[in-house]
C-alpha cells in the first residue's frame, strides 16, 4: 500500500478537526452574540426612558422643568462608549402634542414622545488614535400618552 491511500484511510486526527471547526464556529457565534447584547439593553434603556417622560407629561399635563429635567437625564444614562445620548434634546422634536395654551396640553388630549438613538458597534478598532469603524444601528421608540390633567382658559 503507498504512502497517499495509508494516509486517506488513517482517521486519527478526524475527531480533533471536528471538535476544533465545533470550537472555532461556537467562538465565533458567542462574540457576535456578546457584541450585539448591546443593542437589545440599549433599546430597553430607550424604551424604558420614554416611556418615564411620557408620564412625566400625562401627570403634568404637559412640558414643565420636571420633563426637562427627565429629558436631560435619558440623555445623560444613553451616553456612553457605544450611544452618544439622544439624537435631539430639545422638548419639541421629542415631544409632539396640540398644545392648549403654551406648553400646556388639555385633559385627555393625546400626545407622542419619541426618543432617538444611534446605537454604534465596532467592527474594527485600529490603533495610532485613529477612530474605530462602526456599524450605526439607529434606535427609536415612540409612546404615545394622554393628558391627565385639565386646564381652565387664560392658566
Amino acid at each position: 500500500m503507498g504512502k497517499p491511500q495509508q494516509l486517506r484511510q488513517d482517521r486519527r486526527g478526524d475527531i480533533f478537526v471536528n471538535t476544533l471547526i465545533s470550537v472555532l464556529v461556537f467562538t465565533v457565534v458567542l462574540i457576535t452574540f456578546v457584541n450585539l447584547a448591546g443593542v437589545f439593553v440599549t433599546y430597553q434603556n430607550l424604551s424604558y426612558l420614554t416611556k418615564n417622560i411620557a408620564r412625566s407629561v400625562e401627570l403634568a399635563g404637559g412640558v414643565d422643568f420636571a420633563v426637562e429635567a427627565k429629558i436631560a437625564v435619558a440623555d445623560a444614562e444613553l451616553r456612553g462608549r457605544f450611544c452618544d445620548g439622544l439624537e435631539s434634546t430639545a422638548t419639541g422634536e421629542i415631544i409632539t402634542a396640540d398644545y392648549f395654551s403654551g406648553s400646556h396640553i388639555q385633559l385627555r388630549d393625546r400626545f407622542t414622545v419619541t426618543c432617538r438613538c444611534i446605537y454604534k458597534v465596532p467592527i474594527i478598532t485600529p490603533k495610532l488614535g485613529l477612530e474605530p469603524v462602526t456599524i450605526d444601528i439607529p434606535l427609536a421608540v415612540t409612546i404615545e400618552g394622554m393628558s391627565e390633567v385639565y386646564w381652565k382658559a387664560g392658566t
